[in-house]
């Protein structure tokens, strides 16, 4: 049982703004922290792909409005002692084109799983697999990361293909394992050690 003591004094302590670092991905893809600057830019992907989002993502339909949005990116920046997500925004040039998250990696989680998702339009160029292989290496190599994993809804085609792009290995498949806007979907999983990593880039 948690000491009550510890909990007044998680309570009070204050929340701390912890930017993941920029990265370059090549052919003018780049990753790095929302702003607050990207709201409107946030807000208007947001709503020119709900259609397409709302197929796998059931956190769209929080945000609703700038408001929403301006909430979404307080909570994606700012974090407690116990646990934080950074969040990336995708560009391409000058243009935000898409979002890709993983847990902060620490001390004493080796494996983390990353999750993205990119506008309509700008799917087919491979954007998504130069921004996952960027921040692939930024995690094994700078962070002491173990093993990486992506879960993706079994139908999702484009989102699997990254994955097995990349080199990722497929370790199973998890059905009925949630809800997406009422549609029940199952997951696959992919993984990818230090160790594959390390042996794909000395093959190359």
């Amino acid at each position: 049982m948690v000491d009550p003591r510890t909990l007044i004094k998680t309570a009070l302590r204050p929340i701390y703004f912890r930017p993941a670092p920029d990265l370059t991905a090549g052919a003018g893809v780049s990753l790095r922290s929302l702003r607050l600057e990207d709201i409107n830019r946030l807000f208007e992907l947001i709503e020119e792909n709900r259609p397409h989002l709302r197929e796998w993502l059931s956190w769209i339909e929080l945000i609703q409005d700038i408001h929403d949005c301006r909430k979404f990116i307080f909570s994606v920046n700012y974090k407690n002692i116990y646990s934080g997500k950074w969040v990336y925004g995708i560009w391409y040039g000058d243009k935000l084109v898409g979002l890709l998250d993983f847990n902060e990696p620490n001390s004493s989680k080796k494996e983390i799983s990353i999750g993205y998702w990119l506008a309509q339009k700008y799917q087919g160029r491979g954007i998504v697999s130069r921004s996952v292989k960027s921040c692939c290496s930024y995690l094994f190599k700078e962070r002491g990361v173990k093993k990486i994993v992506i879960k993706c809804a079994s139908d999702n085609a484009r989102s699997r293909a990254v994955a097995i792009r990349l080199g990722f290995n497929w370790e199973g498949i998890t059905l009925d394992a949630g809800q997406v806007n009422g549609r029940q979907v199952d997951l696959d999983q992919y993984g990818l050690t230090l160790r594959d990593w390390n042996d794909l880039h000395e093959a190359s």
